[in-house]
């Protein structure tokens, strides 16, 4: 049981304000409100009553349609604090850094936990300064 005053524990509206405020999709764009309206078909009247408090929780449909053009879990909606849902975003933003980095971890969230071994090998070789395959000379 957490210890949380009731006066910190943040609502859907503000969850969705720290999305807008600090959320990045996988390739690193931002949104304002009509942006994330427009990207995700929510009207841009549903997303103002959220921020504003006239709605007090987002419908399923609507958070998930916010979790999947941030990429996120709808995990996102069951953090309890402000600075929770600031660190989650934090380490999304650090997950999908570089654009290089971002088409690395999508492609490899695809691959068998086989095929993930045999990439970290590869990896470990590289970085080692290593062929994976012996030279025949």
């Amino acid at each position: 049981m957490t210890n949380l005053r009731a006066d910190s524990v943040i609502n859907a509206g503000r969850q969705i304000a720290v999305l807008l405020e600090d959320g990045v999709d996988i390739n690193g764009h931002s949104y304002t409100l009509a942006g994330a309206a427009a990207a995700t078909g929510i009207s841009n009247q549903a997303l103002a009553n959220l921020l504003h408090g006239k709605s007090e929780s987002p419908r399923l449909e609507t958070a998930r349609a916010l979790c999947r053009l941030y990429g996120i879990s709808l995990a996102y909606f069951d953090l309890e604090t402000e600075e929770a849902c600031q660190a989650y975003l934090s380490h999304h933003r650090r997950r999908f850094g570089p654009a290089t980095v971002r088409e690395i971890v999508s492609l490899s969230d695809q691959l068998s936990p086989r095929g993930k071994r045999n990439i970290l090998a590869i990896l470990h070789w590289i970085r080692a300064g290593k062929s994976p395959h012996p030279s025949s000379t």
